[in-house]
């Protein structure tokens, strides 16, 4: 924490909360509540305090469901977003960054009840704004005698060099993204790193192509609802043009500017009917998954993502561009094919005009997505991947290991 961080920390929050601009306030009565741990629970997971796509909190009902005796509960800040991802405590974003008295105790009941925490891609877990300093919370947890991990997600800790370098259609060898984006990358790169330096704590990535940039990590599988997006209706079953949807949540890092001009492209000639969302909520997109035949995730990062995961669940068909080190890790870990229509930016056209003309063979594909997700995906082997790490389990995904 900077000196300023530590002298705004001295002024009481009825004080502060008066001073501060509009849009930053927060009301001193009107603190967010206690994260809820089963005290009789033997072990005790915090997890925090970024909620990315909504997996902090999938993780954690993951280990409350499948991991007997363990308490686990996510947070994250809350800045306000429309996508509405459920988190066990949301902290709005004025009280995490100044309320000195919502800090200090949230802190000590971290610090004090958890056994375990997991601080999600090198962001603070304690305090934000000028009072954060996640390599000093990592400390704190260090000091308490808690156990520590931590959980990268993507832009966190992909550097962007190296994968340009491994990827020609990378999105940071392509000009896709703007040099300020860049360099605002590098930055969170580097940040990331230090952390990494600051302490041997072990990593877990959320998606496999992360191991190359973290190589002694755990790959802890995304988590969705599987049940909750399954659906009768099989693709190409209506009368029409078959629907196609991106719904890319960055999209310079997700080639949509070679998805869009291909699909509006196949669009505007009839062949399919393309529908490009951005920014609306989980149950919005939800409805257009399962409204669409075909769901491209992206293109450029040689990744899938918790969309192609969500589609896969609903028996889309999902195209994308999975590298085949990631293909071959999913095979190696599972025991199963990641069931994705992979091409890449060059070949995308040929892919959708292939569909198309196949729908048998489309429609095969996407029937294997349900069972893929419901064993991969569904929170078994993400819990099994927490507590190997823990030192209370196998320490591979492979649910027969």
């Amino acid at each position: 924490m900077t000196l300023v961080g530590r002298a705004s920390a001295i002024i009481p929050d009825t004080v502060l909360a008066a001073l501060l601009p509009e849009g930053r306030r927060f009301d001193p009565g009107a603190l967010p509540p206690r994260l809820e741990f089963d005290s009789t629970a033997v072990t005790r997971v915090a997890i925090g305090a970024e909620n990315a796509a909504g997996q902090g909190a999938a993780w954690a009902e993951s280990l409350r469901r499948h991991a007997p005796g363990v308490s686990a509960r996510s947070f994250a800040v809350d800045r306000g977003a429309a996508f509405g991802h459920e988190v066990d405590l949301a902290i709005p974003a004025p009280v995490f960054a100044w309320s000195a008295r919502w800090q200090k105790r949230h802190r000590r009941q971290v610090l004090e009840e958890a056994t375990h925490v997991l601080i999600e891609g090198a962001r603070p877990i304690f305090a934000g704004g000028i009072r954060g300093d996640v390599v000093d919370d990592a400390r704190r947890v260090r000091r308490a005698g808690r156990e520590l991990a931590f959980v990268w997600h993507g832009s966190d800790i992909r550097d962007p060099d190296a994968h340009a370098a491994r990827h020609a259609d990378s999105p940071f060898a392509t000009g896709a993204i703007t040099a300020d984006l860049y360099r605002d990358l590098r930055r969170r790169v580097a940040t990331s790193q230090r952390l990494r330096q600051s302490d041997p704590a072990p990593s877990f990535v959320s998606t496999p192509d992360l191991l190359n940039d973290v190589p002694e990590a755990h790959w802890l599988p995304l988590v969705v609802d599987a049940q909750a997006w399954s659906t009768a209706g099989a693709p190409f079953s209506h009368d029409g043009r078959p629907v196609v949807l991106h719904a890319p949540s960055r999209a310079a890092l997700k080639g949509s500017a070679v998805i869009d001009r291909v699909l509006r492209n196949l669009s505007d000639e009839g062949l399919v009917e393309y529908r490009r969302v951005s920014g609306v909520s989980h149950a919005e997109l939800r409805t257009m998954v399962t409204d669409s035949d075909i769901v491209v995730d992206q293109l450029g990062l040689g990744s899938y993502g918790v969309l192609a995961c969500e589609a896969m669940a609903a028996g889309r068909v999902v195209v994308g561009d999975p590298s085949e080190h990631v293909r071959d890790i999913v095979r190696q870990e599972t025991g199963l094919e990641l069931p994705m229509l992979v091409t890449n930016a060059a070949r995308l056209e040929a892919s959708m005009r292939e569909l198309c003309a196949h729908p048998d063979e489309a429609r095969a594909r996407a029937a294997a997505g349900p069972a893929f997700v419901a064993d991969v995906h569904d929170g078994r082997r993400s819990s099994a991947t927490i507590m190997s790490v823990c030192g209370e389990g196998p320490s591979s995904t492979r649910m027969d290991a």
